[in-house]
C-alpha cells in the first residue's frame, strides 16, 4: 500500500459506515482522497442493523443495491404494542420510481465490508490503524498531523502490548470531514461540543438465534419506563434491544430462582427470556444461542454546527438519538453523500462556500425536529390516545427519514411538523 498521500482534495476521518460512504462519493466524483481510522480493522458487531428505503435508494445510485437486496432482509412494515396487546401497525410505502420496496435488515458491519470493497474499486484504502492527531484551518487548506499506531511489548517479567505511535505524517487537505462518531476527536479539535437534547438511555443489544420461527416484522413493544426493539436478521438471527431502565436491575432473575443445573449459556439464556417475557408476552420463539450482546448508552445530543470554514461532521460526530429507529446512521448516510457532492461542487467551482452554511442550516432544522428541540411531531385528529400520548416516543423508533418518515407516520396517526 502506498503510504498515506501528503496533499488531498479530502481527508476523511471515520471509515464507519458514514465516512465510507462520504469517500466513496467524494472518489466517484474524481477527487483525491484519504480515509483514515484509528481501528485495526472494522468492528465485527454493529448497533444499526437496518437500512431505511431513502438510504437503499443511495446505493442504487451507486451500484450497490441488488447486491445490498440480496445478502439483507426485507421486512414490509413494523408493529407497535402495549406490552402483550398490539396497537398500530404500519407498512414502507411502495413507489413506482423504486425497484424495489421495504426496510433492509443487513447489519452494519456487513453494509461496511460492501463500502469499503467498492472505495478499493477506485484505488482508496482505508487506512486502519492511523488517527488523527490535530488539524489547523488555513485559508486554502486545512493542515492535518495524522499518526500511525504500532504495538510495543512493553512490561519485565511479563510482557504487554502497548499502543506506540510508528510514523508521523502531515497531511495538507482542501477540506476534512469528521465522521468518526459519537466522541469525535474532530469535533472536539473545532471545539463544536454537543448540547444535550434529552437524558441518555442505555440499552443491552442481544443477538441470538430464536428455537422456533419469527415473524418478518420489525416490532417494537412499550412497557412503563422502557421501550424496546425486536428485529429479525438474515441467517435465521434475531435482535433485542432493551431498554435498561432508570435506577433498575435489568438482571432479569427477580423473583425467580434458576436450579442448579442451569449454569453458562443456560443460565444467560433463561434470563434473557425471563426478562423478554415480562417485557414482550407476545414473544414465543425463545432463544437458541445467544451470539453476542453489549450494554450500550445512547445521548440524545446535537452539535451546535455541523462544521465551520474547511472542517465539517456528519454522522455520529454531530447528532445521536435511540437505536430504535437507527435515524442516526441512516440519516447520516444521507448527509454524508449531501456533504461529499456539496464539497465536490465547490472544488469544481460549480458552488459557493453558501452551500456548506446550507447543509449546516437543513441539518440542523431536521436533527431539531427529529430530537424535539423544536415543535417535532403531532397528532393528526382521529389518531388513537395510545398514539397521541406517546408521539415524541414514536418519532424516535420510526425506521425511516425524509419523505418516507412523513408518509410512515403518517399512518399510524402523526404529522411533522414543518
Amino acid at each position: 500500500m502506498k503510504p498515506l498521500s501528503a496533499k488531498v482534495d479530502v481527508l476523511v476521518v471515520g471509515a464507519g459506515p458514514c465516512g465510507l460512504i462520504a469517500a466513496l462519493t467524494l472518489a466517484r466524483s474524481g477527487l483525491s482522497v484519504e480515509i483514515v481510522d484509528r481501528a485495526w480493522k472494522a468492528s465485527g458487531e454493529s448497533f444499526a442493523c437496518g437500512l431505511h428505503p431513502g438510504t437503499m435508494d443511495l446505493l442504487e445510485e451507486l451500484g450497490m443495491g441488488s447486491g445490498a437486496w440480496e445478502a439483507g432482509l426485507r421486512l414490509d412494515g413494523i408493529g407497535f404494542y402495549d406490552r402483550e396487546r398490539r396497537v398500530a401497525s404500519a407498512e414502507f410505502e411502495r413507489r413506482a420510481d423504486r425497484p424495489h420496496h421495504g426496510l433492509l435488515v443487513l447489519p452494519q458491519d456487513q453494509l461496511e465490508e460492501r463500502l469499503e470493497e467498492q472505495l478499493l474499486r477506485h484505488h482508496v484504502p482505508v487506512r486502519w490503524g492511523h488517527r488523527l492527531d490535530t488539524s489547523r484551518q488555513e485559508d486554502h487548506s486545512v493542515h492535518a498531523v495524522v499518526e500511525e499506531i504500532g504495538f510495543n511489548a512493553v512490561g519485565y517479567p511479563f510482557a504487554r502490548t502497548e499502543e506506540a505511535v510508528v510514523r508521523v505524517r502531515e497531511v495538507s487537505a482542501r477540506y476534512l470531514i469528521g465522521a468518526d462518531g459519537v466522541n469525535s476527536h474532530v469535533r472536539q479539535v473545532e471545539g463544536l461540543h454537543c448540547e444535550s437534547t434529552g437524558l441518555p438511555k442505555v440499552y443491552d443489544m442481544i443477538e441470538f438465534k430464536p428455537v422456533g420461527e419469527v415473524e418478518r416484522e420489525a416490532r417494537i413493544t412499550f412497557n412503563p419506563g422502557t421501550v424496546d426493539g425486536f428485529w429479525p436478521l438474515p441467517s435465521w438471527t434475531c435482535r433485542w434491544c432493551l431498554e435498561v431502565p432508570q435506577g433498575a436491575d435489568p438482571g432479569g432473575s427477580q423473583g425467580e430462582v434458576v436450579g442448579e443445573e442451569q449454569t453458562g449459556a443456560a443460565r444467560q439464556r433463561a434470563q434473557l427470556e425471563r426478562r423478554i417475557q415480562a417485557r414482550a408476552p407476545w414473544y414465543e420463539s425463545g432463544i437458541r444461542d445467544v451470539d453476542w450482546q453489549a450494554r450500550v448508552t445512547f445521548a440524545r445530543q446535537l452539535a451546535p454546527a455541523f462544521g465551520r470554514g474547511r472542517v465539517w461532521l456528519t454522522g455520529d460526530a454531530a447528532h445521536q438519538t435511540s437505536p430504535l429507529g437507527m435515524q442516526s446512521m441512516n440519516i447520516g448516510l444521507r448527509e454524508s453523500v449531501d456533504l461529499a457532492r456539496r464539497m465536490a461542487a465547490l472544488l469544481g467551482n460549480q458552488a459557493t462556500s453558501e452551500t456548506l452554511a446550507e447543509y449546516d442550516q437543513e441539518r440542523r432544522n431536521e436533527w431539531g425536529r427529529l430530537l424535539g428541540v423544536g415543535s417535532g411531531i403531532k397528532a393528526r385528529p382521529g389518531a388513537s390516545e395510545w398514539v397521541r400520548t406517546r408521539r415524541q416516543q414514536l418519532l424516535a423508533t420510526l425506521p425511516a427519514s425524509g419523505p418516507d418518515l412523513t408518509a410512515l407516520a403518517g399512518k399510524i396517526g402523526l404529522e411533522l411538523c414543518s
